[in-house]
């Protein structure tokens, strides 16, 4: 049990800038949880993660949320927002629970929000959150990697990340259980989590929900500020509240992969040949490690995770043409994965600075596939197709390999004119540049002088 003290806002720092390398104390962490409390316990530890993104971080992301739902935004699949006042969905935000126009910083939407009628009891949850903030996605995958590595792989194919925020007393769906296994990690202010286990009776349950958190006994209470992480097996019950006023936190969720998902991520053309078995759940689905290794992109590449593997099985009786298809298409899909270290979201796309002298550094995977005289890049979940040069997959093979190099070095050495049979295709410095363009573009390498 955990009983810190602790009121108000507590300050974030910045995340480290590499994105895949953690501090020993974080692999200590990571290796711990795995070794001793995976699928077990709850677990918490302090000052060793740091938070997934700042205050201010957080402000901007919930100002492009409101904008977003002001002006109905199309958003990426998997990507979402619900607002709450106490346990009643709103379809609008009346309460002003996200920021308007007239905030000005994160301090003057907090003090508008505690003076709310009904302040004390909303809240917004934003699934895919880390589309909106780069921070709070190179915090995900830096974790992602340290399970990965421990584990051997990934565990249920499935990486979702979501905030909560607001200030409340209880969680608006209450007493609850998730299907994931989560890191909770805070923002801002102080969170108490009461925990139970998954075996708790349905009718205790309804019981505990007619009372107010602080009145429950619980085998686990953690009290939760920046630079804390709790993590929780999938099943475990549980509820929080906001001990500091307005409290925001980042949810990491590691799950089994759900096979009508990756199918609603495929062409619809696709999709639709593959009958899915009747009553088939993968809501209970065990654990699987799925083959995604940090430390070993390629191999990560070569086979297709359970969930995929079990969609080929249900479409073995389509032709051979769109089973080759289909086959295609999943591959694209794990590549996408692969190149997110298992997120199901994409970050935000980022500005392009000038090429010129500087050096590349590769901060993402960037895992590749040949298919038809045509190399498929996977960088930060989007998908680009280029020539299957020798030049460029030389490019990428030394990108893949987590490289640093000089942008003149490369242009020098791979800038040249080729003739393919389609005709005389130029590998100069413009083309090489626009491939670079958009991985700095996705957040999979950057540059600097």
């Amino acid at each position: 049990m955990s009983t810190s003290e602790g009121s108000g806002f507590r300050g974030a720092r910045e995340a480290p800038q590499r994105l895949l390398e953690g501090s020993a104390g974080e692999r200590s962490f990571v290796r711990s949880l795995v070794q001793r409390f995976w699928e077990r316990e709850p677990f918490m530890v302090r000052g060793v993660i740091p938070p997934p993104t700042t205050p201010e971080g957080l402000f901007s992301l919930l100002v492009r949320v409101a904008s977003g739902l002001r002006t109905s935004e199309l958003l990426p699949r998997g990507v979402g927002t619900r607002l709450y006042r106490g346990t009643i969905p709103l379809e609008f935000d009346e309460d002003g629970v996200l920021p308007r126009p007239s905030d000005l910083d994160f301090d003057e939407f907090c003090a508008r929000v505690g003076r709310r009628e009904h302040g004390a009891d909303c809240g917004v949850v934003v699934r895919g959150c880390s589309f909106f903030d780069e921070r709070i996605h190179e915090s995900v995958t830096r974790l992602t990697r340290g399970v990965a590595e421990e584990l051997g792989g990934l565990p249920g194919g499935m990486v979702e990340v979501s905030l909560f925020a607001g200030a409340y007393t209880r969680t608006p769906f209450g007493i609850h259980q998730d299907d994931l296994g989560v890191f909770l990690m805070p923002v801002v202010g102080t969170k108490e989590v009461r925990i139970w286990p998954k075996e708790l009776d349905l009718e205790t349950v309804r019981k505990m929900r007619e009372r107010r958190p602080e009145e429950l006994e619980a085998p686990w209470v953690f009290e939760v500020t920046p630079s804390d992480v709790l993590y929780f097996p999938r099943g475990f019950w549980h509820v929080t509240r906001s001990l500091s006023g307005y409290c925001a936190s980042v949810s990491v969720g590691f799950g089994p992969e759900r096979e009508e998902l990756i199918l609603r991520a495929l062409p619809p053309s696709v999709a639709r040949e593959v009958v899915l078995p009747l009553g088939e759940s993968v809501s209970a689905a065990p654990i699987e490690i799925c083959p995604l290794y940090p430390a070993d992109w390629p191999r990560s590449i070569e086979r297709l995770p359970p969930p995929a593997e079990r969609i080929r099985s249900w479409a073995k009786d389509l032709s051979g043409e769109k089973q080759l298809r289909l086959l295609r298409e999943l591959r694209r899909w794990w590549l996408k994965r692969v190149s997110l270290v298992g997120a199901s979201v994409s970050p935000p796309i980022v500005d392009v600075g000038e090429l010129g002298n500087a050096r590349v550094r590769v901060r993402r995977p960037v895992p590749f596939l040949e298919e038809d005289e045509v190399l498929i890049v996977a960088a930060s979940g989007r998908l680009f197709e280029v020539p299957a040069l020798p030049q460029l997959r030389r490019l990428l093979l030394r990108l893949r390999e987590g490289e640093s190099f000089s942008v003149r070095s490369l242009l020098r050495s791979y800038a040249r004119k080729l003739v393919t049979s389609e005709g005389e295709f130029v590998a100069t410095r413009p083309g090489i540049e626009r491939v670079l363009e958009m991985l700095v573009s996705f957040g999979a390498v950057e540059i600097s002088t």
